[in-house]
């Protein structure tokens, strides 16, 4: 069983010592720029740094001057971006609390960015609370497990056939993400080179299907194989036509 996010605040020392929660908007920060290192005048830094200074996890009246600086917004951000494993540990200092966070954006980085969306809801509505990191997470990964299993029943009309297009839960449609970003890939689909990000921008950043080619049940078992494919490509090899990966492959080759 993973730890939780969130740490045991009567062991956290007296100085303003980051929360998880923060540390998650500094994280998703860092994959919106597909962790590459920053600094204070990087877009989007001076942005954080206020949303945090909007929060109320520590009283105003306890807080330095430079509380959630443009300085300490990059440090921490360039910590972070130092634990993933595409840096191979390069880079600045990273800490225990830290490591985590960015293990969860590796794994579950649709779960994180949902819990990163609601947490910016909330600070701007004055409602964020130290804690709220670990409901966040067993809330949005209980919504996409439900939206993975109610996919598997999804119909997809194509000419006059009727056919469920493969789902796979969001774990492993995570695991595998997350592996093709940290080798330092792009996520295009396999058998076109669609990708997604580079068509659509920003709407298209981190967005794949994959392809098993047993049952979803099956995914990363020894007799399945999960393939990054494009929706087009997808619903091709689900028309129950005979056609196979390889099939499709070489009729895109041709």
């Amino acid at each position: 069983m993973k730890p939780e996010l969130s740490p045991n605040r009567a062991s956290v020392p007296a100085q303003l010592v980051w929360t998880v929660e923060e540390t998650i908007l500094a994280a998703d920060f860092a994959d919106n720029r597909d962790w590459k290192p920053v600094n204070k005048g990087t877009s989007g830094v001076e942005e954080l740094s206020d949303l945090l200074r909007m929060a109320t996890f520590y009283p105003v009246a306890v807080r330095p001057e430079n509380f959630r600086s443009l300085n300490s917004i990059g440090r921490k951000t360039n910590n972070l971006i130092s634990s993933h494993p595409a840096r191979n540990g390069k880079g600045l200092r990273t800490s225990a609390s830290e490591i985590p966070v960015v293990e969860r954006f590796v794994e579950d980085r649709l779960v994180m960015k949902r819990v990163a969306n609601e947490l910016r809801e909330r600070i701007r509505a004055g409602t964020a609370a130290v804690g709220d990191a670990d409901k966040l997470y067993r809330k949005y990964s209980a919504v996409l497990d439900a939206e993975a299993d109610a996919s598997c029943h999804r119909k997809s009309e194509t000419l006059d056939v009727l056919e469920t297009v493969c789902a796979v839960d969001s774990r492993t449609h995570s695991t595998v993400v997350g592996s093709i970003v940290s080798r330092g890939d792009s996520l295009d689909c396999d058998l076109c080179g669609f990708d997604f990000e580079q068509a659509y921008g920003r709407l298209g950043r981190g967005y794949i299907e994959l392809h098993v080619t047993e049952s979803p049940a099956a995914a990363g078992g020894d007799d399945s194989e999960v393939l990054p494919v494009c929706s087009n490509c997808h619903r091709i090899l689900h028309r129950g036509r005979g056609t196979t990966v390889d099939v499709l492959r070489s009729a895109l080759e041709t």
